[in-house]
């Protein structure tokens, strides 16, 4: 699964697009800029992994322990095909 989510996130052109938009501006123009721009796109990373490693750790029992009952989960079920029902309402209209 890390793999697979690797490779998605290696040839999605919308982060390309982010960094290429977003970290110039906080980039010296001078001698370094590329060395900058990496040591950015590096911090960005680096923050996201940790946070989602966070989120992931801490999150994910508690998701599957609700998800083991099986109300909850058929309820979830519901309201998730409601809303998705209502947006694709939305769109037609």
């Amino acid at each position: 699964m890390w793999r697979q989510a690797f490779m998605t996130n290696l040839v999605n052109p919308k982060a390309l697009v982010f960094f290429v938009a977003f970290l110039p501006q906080f980039a010296d123009a001078g001698e370094g800029a590329f060395r900058q721009m990496l040591l950015l796109g590096l911090l960005v990373v680096l923050c996201s992994a940790l946070v989602n490693g966070i989120l992931a750790v801490v999150v994910a029992p508690a998701g599957d322990a609700i998800l083991r009952n099986p109300r909850v989960a058929r309820s979830q079920r519901w309201i998730t095909s409601g809303v998705l029902a209502l947006l694709a309402v939305r769109i037609v209209v």
